[in-house]
């Protein structure tokens, strides 16, 4: 059943889809279940209260519903039926670049946006990160790092992807898909040790206007490749693509009395290279297209020496676009379509997308990535789905059940 869900919906039988949710709600709340009108994302959302009376769903997100017939991009009847899931509770279906209507007066005098202003279909933030760094027809990945992190690449058509532990959804681009994978924590780990671990040295203040995360950024840059033989296994909300042990939690392996804290944190960016860079080696595994470089976007972009690390764990060129935050720009691309602003996506991308950086593979770092990259494999072998990990899980449920009776 699962690869077959996954072959309908591009998706694969995991929590985070939509369906899932819908699910629980019937069997948990079955009265409200039957009150909801419309199951749907935060886009239609927006869309109705700025004043579409009926609004879409893009495409894009749609897919991340799990009940999208990813090949006709039509709602599946087939795991509707299934699932005996009400067909009616679900919203039109429409590309990106679509207007829907415009503003109402109300909306414009609460928001102070133009009246007449047009709304347009966009996208899920991925897909419009993966526009906004110029991710369209070519040999370039995005690797958008933000609370999580993930890595995606535009395909022409569906690819049935189950083996590799990777999904495959409709991208911001009418009638052509994506695929990705996630690290389920990213830049959110390094926010977690600045706010546990950070000292008033490692802080940053108005008068000199550095920000934690530049700090972390010297201190990373100040240790050696490889961290002095320290992995870091960035699992905090599980493992992800395309090893899939969702009960996995983090770990930090090798510390030495001889470890310094600019270790440990050159471990984690480094940690979460290295999860990363497997979703890169199985990609071209399913899609037949090698990638030859990464688009790296999000809040992590402003690292130099995170992306240096992720060039030399890739061992590919890594570029950087102007503005970082793609997923903006993305959506742009999209409402100037439907606004007629740009005669095409590939017109918008040529207009707004610029890259200003490439950070290119250090040749003397390979060999120490690559040895470390197996370790980080081997750990991940050894640990995830391991009796062991399934002790700790319950171990840690335990002490959590007692901490909320006391």
């Amino acid at each position: 059943m699962g690869s077959r869900y996954s072959e309908i919906s591009g998706l694969l039988p995991v929590p985070q889809p939509s369906i899932n949710k819908i699910m629980w709600l019937r069997e948990q709340e079955p009265r409200l279940y039957e009150s909801i009108f419309h199951f749907t994302s935060l886009e239609s959302y927006l869309l109705a209260k700025f004043g579409v009376e009926h609004p879409p769903i893009s495409h894009s997100l749609g897919s991340y519903m799990g009940l999208l017939n990813n090949q006709t991009l039509c709602w599946s009847t087939e795991i509707s039926d299934k699932l005996s899931l009400d067909f009616n509770k679900l919203p039109a279906l429409s590309a990106a670049g679509v207007i829907t209507g415009t503003i109402s007066s109300i909306a414009a005098s609460a928001t102070r946006f133009a009246k007449e202003t047009l709304l347009v279909t966009g996208g899920g933030d991925l897909q419009c990160s993966g526009l906004g760094a110029g991710v369209i027809n070519n040999n370039r990945a995005v690797l958008n790092v933000g609370t999580a992190a993930g890595l995606l690449v535009h395909l022409p058509h569906p690819v049935h992807a189950y083996k590799q532990g990777l999904v495959c959804p409709a991208y911001s681009v009418p009638n052509t898909w994506e695929m990705e994978g996630h690290a389920q924590a990213s830049a959110t780990v390094l926010e977690w040790f600045n706010n546990q671990f950070g000292t008033k040295d490692n802080v940053g203040t108005a008068k000199t206007d550095t920000s934690p995360f530049q700090k972390l950024d010297e201190e990373a840059e100040n240790a050696s490749p490889g961290s002095r033989g320290l992995i870091f296994v960035p699992t905090f909300n599980g493992v992800g693509a395309p090893f899939w042990h969702p009960q996995m939690r983090g770990l930090i392996y090798g510390l030495t009395l001889r470890h310094r804290r600019r270790d440990i944190v050159r471990a984690l960016m480094e940690g979460i290279s290295y999860e990363m860079s497997f979703i890169k080696d199985v990609m071209p595994l399913a899609t037949g297209i090698p990638i030859k470089e990464i688009g790296v976007t999000g809040g992590g972009a402003n690292s130099d020496i995170w992306n240096q690390i992720h060039a030399d764990v890739f061992d590919l060129p890594v570029v950087r676009p102007r503005i970082k935050e793609a997923s903006a720009v993305g959506a742009c691309i999209c409402a100037g379509v439907g606004a007629g602003v740009f005669s095409s996506f590939e017109d918008g991308v040529a207009h707004l997308v610029v890259m200003d950086r490439v950070y290119k593979p250090n040749p003397h770092n390979k060999a120490i990535y690559q040895e470390a990259r197996g370790l980080y494999k081997g750990l991940i072998s050894q640990f995830g789905g391991s009796q062991l990990d399934t002790d700790f899980n319950n171990f840690r449920e335990n002490l959590e059940n007692r901490n909320l009776k006391e």
